[in-house]
């Protein structure tokens, strides 16, 4: 493990991989190319690769001693349910959090420098985050407008119902609030729909659209994007089962009700109209 000196930092950078030989040198390099007054962490956690990938981060660590941390698995965690994000939380340094998965990049190298200003300037903004595109395994763009994904401003009761759509950790910068997450989270297959909903009841939301999208990669091995439609279904349900769970064991009935009859009935009626 690469001990980071600087005690000082702006931002801490989450990066997730697993099996990501093929793409993991795009997404540290859109990371290293930013071009920004903040100083900040790249923190690595590594799921117990089986192919090169952790070769290649090793190989950053070395040559950027001083920005980037590995956290390397020897077993898989992630099928056994465990926090990846309550593991880094400890030795997260920055004031703000970024993500990108490995498979993943930024377009925008001033992304941080945007994202991170605007918070700064702003203290009842709590997250910001910009748009998505996706692309192929080579970079090709994909023809989707991707609707539900959120392009606005949203207010912290939209937020926390997940309102004005999706918001992707890889477009994300928020707060470091260091606070552990709760229980649900470890048991949801898809955290892009929960961590905004987390923060929500800290600040509003900002929507910058004159940052250029996140490129979300589509690969055959991608855990969600090489989903069938079936799955994509099962997905949304259980996610959208667990977040409700969430919203009725802290007693936010209000927030239960609202997110039960918006987002969790559109899922169930696609679920129950194919198996009727």
């Amino acid at each position: 493990m690469n001990c980071i000196t600087n005690t000082s930092i702006d931002i801490s950078i989450y990066v997730f991989c697993y099996n990501h030989q093929e793409y993991i040198r795009e997404c540290l390099e859109s990371i290293l190319q930013q071009e920004t007054s903040y100083t900040y962490e790249i923190l690595i956690h590594d799921d117990a690769s089986t192919d090169d990938t952790i070769e290649i981060i090793n190989e950053y660590c070395l040559k950027y001693p001083i920005k980037i941390k590995k956290i390397v698995q020897h077993e898989n965690i992630t099928s056994k349910f465990k926090n990846v994000r309550d593991m880094l939380l400890p030795i997260t340094k920055g004031k703000y959090i970024a993500y990108c998965d490995g498979d993943d990049y930024w377009l925008d190298s001033r992304k941080l420098e945007i994202q991170v200003s605007f918070l700064e300037s702003n203290p009842t903004y709590v997250l910001c985050h910009h748009d998505v595109k996706k692309v192929t395994e080579d970079g090709g763009v994909i023809d989707d407008e991707m609707k539900w994904l959120c392009r606005c401003d949203s207010t912290s009761n939209e937020l926390k119902t997940i309102e004005t759509g999706i918001i992707m950790h890889g477009t994300l910068v928020h707060r470091n609030l260091h606070e552990l997450l709760p229980p649900e989270y470890c048991l949801i297959p898809n955290g892009d729909n929960f961590t905004p909903i987390l923060l929500s009841s800290h600040g509003l939301s900002k929507y910058l659209p004159s940052i250029k999208p996140l490129a979300y990669r589509q690969h055959k091995n991608s855990e969600f994007s090489s989903l069938d439609h079936q799955g994509i279904v099962s997905v949304h349900m259980r996610s959208y089962l667990l977040i409700s769970a969430y919203f009725i064991r802290i007693g936010d009935f209000d927030a239960a009700k609202r997110f039960i009859s918006n987002r969790l009935k559109f899922w169930t009626d696609i679920f129950l109209d194919e198996h009727h």
